[in-house]
């Protein structure tokens, strides 16, 4: 996305395309790996809790992307108009700010990817048991009492 301008608009609909069936994913996932793996009775707070920290996260990123896209879209249109005042204010300012906006976004991906790398596997924790019974019977009525 960084590489995308006006002349090239097919990239921005391919990129724009992948970025929403990424996002896609990664919003369905976890609300699926929720539902499979909490106790019914906790469902709610679990959702909760991730989805509030999905957002905050959303919002903390806005904030920091919005900043870095203002701050040098501010400075390449001021120094255009500093430069020679009858010059139009340059035109490819916003595609220029956007490649800063990536190159941060492709840093953060690259330190998480790169955290990824030394996540431990949990199997050795499974032990196929399921800890919230579905059907009806003697251990349900344990586990909700």
């Amino acid at each position: 996305m960084g590489l995308v301008n006006s002349q090239r608009l097919p990239w921005a609909y391919a990129f724009s395309t992948l970025f929403g069936i990424g996002t896609a994913v990664t919003t369905v996932i976890p609300v699926v790996a929720l539902g499979l793996s909490i106790p019914s009775f906790l469902i709610g707070t679990a959702a909760t809790i991730s989805i509030s920290c999905r957002a905050l996260g959303g919002i903390i990123g806005i904030t920091i992307f919005t900043a870095i896209y203002n701050n040098k879209y501010a400075s390449l249109v001021g120094a255009e108009l500093a430069s020679n005042s009858r010059a139009p204010v340059v035109v490819g300012a916003s595609e220029k700010s956007w490649r800063y906006v990536w190159i941060a976004i492709a840093c953060l991906v690259a330190a998480n990817g790169f955290v990824a790398c030394f996540l431990k596997g949990v199997s050795p924790m499974m032990n196929h048991h399921v800890e919230s019974a579905l059907e009806e019977g003697k251990v349900r009525e344990e586990q909700l009492s």
